[in-house]
């Protein structure tokens, strides 16, 4: 029996690793349903989901076996291994929104035109010519001012 004082390391680094890899899983599949009236995520979201996530699941239940067997306090293999799965992570994350880029750029050079909300801009004011009399002190040198509508 190990102590709560005495955690084992390896189900630690094994729930981080599975719950990693369950999350990730999890926001592709969310991201699939929840956007049947928009436009779908593309295959290659999903597919870069399987390849990080599918991996991170199996080498959390490696490490859950493994933690059966041996325990071990959290050192410098451990905390080497966490840091991977942060690297992991970022890697992730860097490579779902370059094949976002990429889609969109391969959309744009096949002439199909995105379907963009039109942007609503402000009217500029409109402007009035008053002319200036040779009378008038309170007109500047120019002859002619805009003053808005």
């Amino acid at each position: 029996m190990t102590l709560v004082s005495n955690p084992n390391g390896l189900l630690i680094a094994s729930a981080l690793f599975a719950l990693s890899g369950l999350a990730i899983l999890a926001r592709a599949l969310f991201e699939s349903y929840a956007s049947l009236d928009e436009a779908a995520p593309s295959r290659s979201q999903n597919k870069i989901a399987a390849l990080f996530g599918a991996p991170l699941i199996a080498i959390g239940l490696f490490l859950n076996g493994a933690g059966q067997f041996a325990s071990g306090p959290m050192g410098a293999g451990l905390t080497c291994l966490l840091l991977s799965l942060a690297f992991a992570l970022l890697l992730y994350a860097m490579s779902v929104g370059s094949f976002d880029d990429e889609t969109a750029a391969n959309i744009a050079s096949a002439g199909v035109a995105a379907d963009a909300p039109p942007r609503l801009l402000v009217p500029p004011p409109k402007l009035i010519a008053v002319e200036a009399t040779a009378d008038d002190k309170s007109a500047s040198d120019t002859s002619r001012q805009a003053l808005p509508a």
